[in-house]
């Protein structure tokens, strides 16, 4: 399973763009659901914003919150990178700005990929946190957890 996109746009919903290669099921998939996910996927997504908001080089001090990952695929070694979409709050008023970073490639691995275009130390680490979580919300893992567990 590649995700292509995983947005919370804070209206209480998940929005999660995947696709899949398997042996009998192939293609692209929407999934919709007014879900909450699981807590570590939240939190995930909390951790994110610093890395963020280095990329866009912003300061850490005012009210922001992540609304999304987009994520593309590179080269034969298929290098994963994202960029990262998150919400401001402006200073003046009750308005928000949207910011999308610049892309940066998940990890540098074994290509020829310059450091630049590498989140840096922690920040690739979280994305794969958060794509793992991800899957396991496409898997029904949500926030209220099975009911019957021990």
């Amino acid at each position: 399973m590649q995700l292509k996109k995983v947005k919370m746009p804070g209206t209480g919903r998940m929005i999660i763009n995947f696709s899949v290669q398997a042996n009998s099921v192939a293609g692209d998939f929407n999934m919709v659901s007014k879900d909450e996910p699981a807590p570590e996927l939240k939190q995930a997504m909390e951790e994110i914003i610093p890395h963020a908001l280095k990329i866009c080089e912003l300061p850490e001090k005012g009210e922001t919150r992540v609304i999304g990952l987009s994520f593309s695929y590179h080269g034969d070694d298929n290098n994963m990178a994202v960029i990262i979409s998150f919400k401001r709050k402006l200073s003046i008023g009750n308005a928000w700005i949207t910011i999308n970073t610049p892309m940066k490639y998940i990890e540098r691995g074994e290509s020829t990929i310059p450091e630049s275009q590498v989140l840096e130390e922690g920040g690739g680490e979280i994305v794969k946190e958060i794509i793992e979580q991800t899957k396991e919300y496409i898997n029904g893992v949500r926030e209220q957890t099975n009911l019957f567990s021990e």
